[in-house]
């Protein structure tokens, strides 16, 4: 059976730094799909001038059910952004696992990092961190 495009399945994802209040650009974003103690991965796309992707991470044939994971790079952006992070830094790589079940809907995983650096201890805090999936109508919120 013929699928009409609007109703194909995708993944979209969009990075706001909710600190400076701008979109999170120039981030690298890995997806792998994960099945029982593996994962496979699948692509690399680097975020743009607006923090989301130039198309949809996944979509069409290629978008199946099942459990998948987004690793958003996030240190290299700070680190443009003039933050000194430690060697190991405290916010370097945001995972997010999640499941896919509706091949027809538009999921859409924002990732909102906030990294604060408080006067004198220099102690960081990651204030937030969202993953909104949208079935269809549905919505459902898991915040970090």
């Amino acid at each position: 059976m013929w699928k009409h495009e609007a109703f194909m399945g995708r993944l979209t994802t969009h990075v706001l730094d909710t600190a400076n209040g701008v979109p999170g650009s120039e981030i690298q974003v890995d997806l792998f799909r994960i099945e029982g103690e593996e994962s496979h991965f699948i692509k690399s796309v680097m975020t743009n001038f607006d923090g989301r992707t130039d198309s949809p991470i996944l979509e069409g044939e290629d978008f199946v059910a099942g459990k998948y994971q987004l690793i958003f790079h996030v240190a290299p952006y700070f680190e443009r952004k003039g933050v000194k992070l430690d060697q190991v830094p405290f916010l370097d790589d945001i995972v997010i696992r999640f499941g896919l079940n509706d091949e027809d809907a538009h999921y859409h995983v924002p990732c909102l990092p906030r990294l604060t650096v408080f006067q004198p201890t220099e102690a960081v805090d990651l204030c937030s961190n969202l993953l909104l999936a949208s079935a269809r109508q549905q919505q459902a919120a898991l915040h970090f």
